[in-house]
């Protein structure tokens, strides 16, 4: 929850949206449009892939290059990941995201920005 609270405090603005995987109770805590969930659009599996080779065999986040090309259709700035329901690596993606806050079971990240990809 306290992440949410965080996305809030340091949103760009008030309609800013944030996409978050595995959070369906904590999106009340963010003061905008949120989206993720486990079917329609931004549903879970656009952002996660099977995990059948390493127990807890929960899913796992997608790689940092596929993560990032899934969010841009949704115009979203920041992705919340609930890491106690799905397999994430932080150090995997540091050259792609900002890790902008932790939790000991959550992460709030934003992709970094360059000049030339108007990200």
């Amino acid at each position: 929850y306290e992440l949410f609270r965080h996305a809030s405090r340091t949103r760009l603005s008030a309609n800013e949206r944030i996409l978050h995987v595995g959070f369906e109770n904590a999106i009340y805590f963010y003061d905008g449009e949120t989206m993720g969930d486990w079917f329609g659009p931004g549903r879970y599996s656009q952002f996660t892939k099977p995990n059948t080779h390493k127990p807890p065999f929960l899913a796992e986040i997608s790689e940092p290059r596929d993560l990032l090309d899934a969010m841009e259709p949704f115009h979203v700035r920041k992705v919340a990941i609930n890491a106690r329901r799905f397999t994430f690596e932080s150090r995997k993606y540091e050259a792609l995201f900002d890790v902008e806050a932790v939790t000991p079971t959550a992460y709030l990240l934003t992709p970094r920005t360059s000049s030339g990809s108007g990200r």
